[in-house]
């Protein structure tokens, strides 16, 4: 029997919560493994299912056209299957096209894998940067309650318009810093084993707090400064300032600077953590990087991304159902059906939080390394000749042999010394 609760305990809800993070973290662990050794098959899955919801949205669209009566809306519904029906046809194109870059991409996330195995201590950075983001994120939402509650007669109390903007522009400038921090530690692990240097995670986090952090709070600070323009800008709209269509344009344009950005961003910290140039300098390279091998990047980073986002959505909600289940079951809590959605809802955005930041190392690890590869595979070749070699006959299948730099490893072959000039 259960016992009867008014109200569900703070003792039972952080008992509750950890719970679902445990969850989390387990299902994070199998869902690496799952990328790792399962990249081609959760990809063709992925792309099955897709096009099977496009059959079925197609043939629904024309079935509901031939039941429909009226002239202009069935014709309408004609028209609309017609598109559904492009529409599949350019999905099994793409899925038939791409087939190479998704081998490539499968081949990265494994030669990643490898390289996480000799640096293992990622995981731990990556769980401890979602536990400072969740502490800093809480003391912003502190910050901003005590504001918009306090009456004392302060300038900043009298200004709370402008000192709200300030909070939110530190938020999120302070959440861009500790995810380029742990993006650039990640990357620099990355680099260490791929040029065969000594040092680990740590000494890449010792260069991401030092030489380079610099660097990473300039570029989080673009970001930020979009994102807090973006806030202001939605507050304004729904204070009635801004008509709703035109922030519709202003929403989307947003989202195609700030997708630019955090991409051009995401490659250039690779040079920031690998090279170790300044941002300035790693934003041109990695202009030139995209420039150079763009679609491939792009493809790379969306099969990647999606993966990511699938996992961490779906651990999320496996980890919101398991805080539930625990607290009816393990804590004999009866719960009322608005305390059962909100420790379903918090229980799943902290499980999916967890999950994708403990995926992301593979990620990351799998970003830095085309980067890296792109420009020198003669390194790979030397340092790493097996993983090399898996790598070398996807790529060509993509590229070609004219975009590997056969130049460099035949010139490494002859003089082993040359590496050194590179690392």
């Amino acid at each position: 029997m259960y016992q009867k609760v008014e109200r569900l305990s703070h003792t039972d809800t952080m008992q509750a919560l950890a719970i679902g993070f445990g969850t989390s973290v387990v299902f994070a662990v199998l869902w690496i493994l799952f990328m790792r050794s399962c990249t081609r098959c959760a990809v063709y899955t992925t792309f099955s299912v897709t096009v099977l919801i496009e059959i079925a949205a197609t043939g629904g669209v024309f079935y509901m056209a031939h039941d429909t009566d009226g002239h202009w809306s069935q014709r309408t519904l004609y028209c609309i299957g017609a598109v559904a029906c492009l529409v599949l046809l350019y999905t099994l194109y793409l899925g038939y096209s791409l087939k190479n870059r998704v081998d490539l991409c499968a081949n990265m996330v494994k030669v990643s894998g490898i390289a996480l195995k000799s640096s293992p201590c990622v995981f731990v950075v990556a769980l401890v940067m979602v536990c400072l983001k969740f502490a800093f994120a809480g003391l912003c939402t502190s910050t901003m309650w005590v504001l918009q509650k306090s009456t004392l007669d302060y300038w900043f109390v009298d200004h709370k318009e402008w000192t709200s903007l300030l909070v939110v522009l530190m938020g999120f400038w302070g959440l861009s810093v500790l995810s380029n921090l742990l993006l650039v530690t990640l990357y620099g692990t990355l680099g260490r084993w791929y040029y065969g240097q000594s040092g680990g995670t740590f000494s890449a986090l010792c260069r991401g707090c030092s030489t380079s952090f610099g660097s990473i709070c300039f570029g989080s600070l673009l970001v930020a400064s979009l994102q807090t323009a973006h806030t202001a800008l939605s507050a304004l709209q729904k204070k009635g300032f801004i008509p709703r269509w035109f922030m519709c344009i202003l929403n989307y344009l947003f989202g195609i600077v700030e997708a630019a950005i955090e991409q051009c961003n995401k490659f250039g910290f690779v040079q920031v953590a690998v090279q170790g140039l300044g941002f300035t300098a790693a934003s041109k390279r990695a202009m030139s990087f995209l420039k150079y091998k763009g679609l491939t990047a792009v493809l790379h980073e969306t099969i990647l991304s999606r993966l990511q986002s699938v996992g961490s959505f779906a651990g999320g909600l496996l980890s919101g159902f398991v805080a539930v289940c625990a607290c009816q079951h393990l804590l004999h809590v009866e719960l009322e059906d608005k305390e059962r959605n909100e420790l379903f809802m918090t229980s799943a955005l902290l499980g999916w939080y967890v999950i994708h930041s403990l995926i992301s190392p593979m990620h990351s690890v799998a970003t830095a390394l085309l980067v890296c590869f792109a420009e020198a595979p003669e390194v790979l070749a030397t340092q790493h000749p097996d993983e090399y070699a898996s790598l070398l006959e996807t790529w060509t299948s993509v590229y070609g042999e004219e975009f590997v730099d056969k130049a460099a490893t035949i010139r490494h072959d002859k003089d082993p010394n040359c590496i050194n000039e590179i690392a």
